[in-house]
């Protein structure tokens, strides 16, 4: 055989060894078919209908609901008649919840009382940013309904009435970021009902985007509820002086954030004085049955009228004198019990934000013979530590705690936020030195995943994060079979994709066997809630936990092992869980972006 001969041989050899990556096109005469992908659209399509068609015998509501609603918002690019008909049926099924049970309430702590979130809203959420005039229609139909239905429950307590303009408001800010207009649509929508505590949030969400839109807003605002209820007004103080809570106590207190370098508005604090002020001379001057009524609680008007005079001794000096007049005015109808409830809150209040605060909390722990109001003080020493001495003053106290309860809880949450804050300030072996002290798994295992996505982002030291997510692994799997144990993890599942995929997938499997042990496992969620509670406080925060949720943690590894994670999703026993894995898994296809398609020999890329 001559040379030319091999050579031509192993020429050919070549070429067909390299048609698959031809994508089919035609070699030596012969046609050659590209082997299918592990995850491609047709087979994530199929795959979201299968689960569709699953998710109607989920007997959950709120499981079926989000489970239908996730799946038409992803097909709504690929199959807009499907995707409609899906967020019909899932609206329907809200339908349906709402008018069984109403507003429901779930009890999760002594003196924590949640509401559970409208399901009707859930669905319309996704909807608004798809087709915000479908959704629009839904939203006034829901509004009104329910108006009509708490009109007519005159036995329903305050705290269960449906709060309309709450729930238009945060429907408005979940379009704030895609759909301007639809957003200031829904958010006007809202001043046909009563204020809430999500007004002031929304008007600080546009500031931070446009404040001078944000700011004529709050003039339509001020305008609609000229003629309103005191609590209103309460409302209505905290956007123009970019307060961080209320000038009087209200049904639902709240915490704000103003934007970064926020100081509010001059004339909008005039448009406001202005309008109250006005109010609350009719108020006054109404006969007693009138200001008896519920629209007047007459320590609410005192509160914030003491509120006001030291807001305006700073801003509008000019309104003193008015000001005082109808404080001394309001404060002669005051019962005792009245006037202590009035000025209470603002004790607390002031309590609460003065500089000194921390200090007197230590000397009160100290000086306290009643063990109730010890540990109440240490706790709230221990809640509002900021720096590492700090830390140190009050972690020196614990051990004068007469609740061990509360003293591991609190032991627990002081390491937690020094965790924390050593990350932040890139202190990471110190990080790993306080994390080690915290004992209960959900929160020593978010720690840890903290660290070891710094490690990967700031030195990118591979092994040192390896080590951190296999020890939180191991203490993990010593565990009992518990939510917080699946939810871990799951955690560190989610972050092994990021540069171990063989390690991922053996983590994902013994989730996947943890949750099959589990009876009901909430696992949808990327936040944990965390509570502190003595017998005369109570103290809850939210932890957001991203990698924590089943969803995103399955989503991230289908992005790198399609194969594995679609075997792992197929094996959750739990209906809704597994709906919503796979649900996962076709977004990670469908969502991905398309691959450059590779030019023919002799053509140009495109």
């Amino acid at each position: 055989m001559s040379r030319r001969f091999l050579i031509l041989v192993l020429v050919l050899q070549v070429a067909n060894i390299s048609v698959p990556a031809q994508r089919g096109e035609a070699a030596c005469g012969t046609q050659n078919q590209q082997p299918v992908p592990a995850c491609d659209r047709i087979r994530a399509l199929g795959l979201v209908q299968q689960v569709a068609d699953d998710a109607r015998s989920i007997e959950k509501a709120s499981a079926r609901v989000a489970t239908t609603t996730r799946i038409a918002d992803l097909l709504w690019t690929h199959d807009q008649p499907k995707a409609r008909a899906l967020f019909t049926e899932a609206y329907e099924v809200a339908a349906q919840d709402f008018a069984k049970q109403g507003d429901a309430m779930r009890q999760e702590g002594r003196g924590l009382v949640r509401c559970l979130p409208d399901l009707r809203f859930v669905v319309l959420r996704a909807i608004a940013k798809r087709d915000p005039g479908w959704a629009r229609r839904l939203a006034e139909q829901a509004a009104e309904g329910s108006k009509r239905d708490a009109e007519q429950a005159s036995t329903m307590t305050n705290e269960k009435r449906f709060d309309t303009g709450e729930k238009l408001l945060r429907l408005a800010d979940s379009l704030l970021e895609t759909n301007r207009a639809e957003s200031l649509s829904f958010a006007r929508a809202s001043f046909r009902y009563p204020v809430s505590f999500a007004l002031a949030q929304f008007l600080y969400s546009l500031a931070r985007k446009d404040q001078a839109l944000a700011s004529q807003l709050y003039r339509e605002a001020l305008g609609a509820y000229a003629n309103g209820t005191t609590e209103d007004f309460v409302y209505l103080a905290i956007y123009p002086f970019g307060l961080n809570r209320e000038i009087a106590q209200a049904r639902l207190n709240y915490g704000y954030l103003p934007p970064p370098n926020f100081r509010g508005d001059a004339e909008l604090q005039r448009l406001f004085l202005n309008a109250f002020l006005r109010f609350t001379e009719n108020k006054i001057k109404s006969p007693p049955e009138a200001r008896a009524a519920q629209d007047y609680p007459a320590h609410q008007l005192y509160a914030s009228l003491i509120s006001l005079e030291q807001l305006a001794a700073r801003t509008h000096p000019s309104h003193l004198a008015r000001i005082a007049e109808l404080k001394n005015a309001a404060g002669a109808l005051l019962t005792e019990q009245a006037r202590r409830s009035a000025t209470g809150y603002l004790e607390s209040q002031r309590e609460w934000e003065a500089s000194d605060r921390f200090t007197k909390l230590l000397d009160e722990a100290e000086q306290a013979t009643d063990p109730k109001r010890r540990d109440q003080a240490i706790a709230f020493a221990a809640i509002g530590a900021k720096s590492e001495d700090e830390f140190e003053k009050v972690e020196s106290l614990l051990t004068k705690l007469s609740d061990e309860t509360l003293r591991r809880r609190l032991f627990d949450y002081i390491y937690f936020k020094r965790t924390q804050k050593a990350v932040a300030d890139n202190r990471l072996d110190d990080a790993m030195r306080f994390a080690a002290k915290v004992e209960e798994l959900d929160g020593r295992a978010q720690l840890n995943l903290e660290i070891a996505s710094a490690l990967l982002k700031a030195i990118d030291d591979k092994v040192r994060a390896r080590e951190t997510l296999d020890a939180v692994a191991a203490l993990a799997l010593k565990a009992q079979n518990s939510t917080d144990k699946a939810r871990t993890l799951l955690g560190v599942a989610h972050l092994y994709t990021k540069f171990d995929q063989v390690r991922a997938v053996e983590v994902m499997t013994e989730a996947v066997k943890t949750t099959n042990a589990l009876t009901e496992p909430d696992l949808t969620s990327g936040v944990v809630q965390y509570q502190l509670e003595g017998e005369t406080f109570g103290f809850y925060t939210m932890r957001n936990v991203p990698g924590f949720s089943l969803e995103n943690a399955f989503r991230e590894l289908g992005a790198i092992d399609f194969e594995n994670a679609l075997d792992g999703a197929q094996k959750l026993n739990d209906k809704s869980l597994r709906a919503i894995a796979l649900v996962s898994l076709a977004a990670s296809c469908l969502e991905r972006k398309p691959e450059p398609r590779q030019p023919r020999r002799g053509q140009r890329a495109t």
